[in-house]
């Protein structure tokens, strides 16, 4: 099965997804795998190699699109993760090491 994912964030106060702000992924192609974050978890995407702005925020949704039609002679799984930004300080609270 091959595998693509988005990455999306909701802005604070905000209902949807920011357009634009979109992180797509693919699986490694020398393992074919790729670590998936679950609901909760904090990530931190960089868009590009260097990229000083990655999307940051927690996981809100997962949503698995399964297909064939991309691939026909391969079974493919689109996978949509939706991040939430959060307060403002947590990123400095998950990496003290106090």
């Amino acid at each position: 099965m091959k595998y693509t994912f988005n990455y999306q964030i909701i802005r604070r106060g905000e209902e949807r997804p920011a357009k634009g702000d979109t992180v797509q992924l693919r699986e490694d192609e020398k393992t074919g795998q790729h670590l998936i974050p679950n609901v909760g978890d904090y990530v931190q995407v960089q868009k590009h190699f260097g990229d000083k702005t990655p999307l940051m925020g927690r996981v809100k949704t997962r949503l698995f699109n399964y297909s064939n039609a991309i691939y026909p002679d391969r079974n493919t799984c689109h996978i949509n993760i939706v991040l939430e930004e959060p307060e403002e300080d947590v990123w400095e609270r998950l990496s003290s090491n106090e």
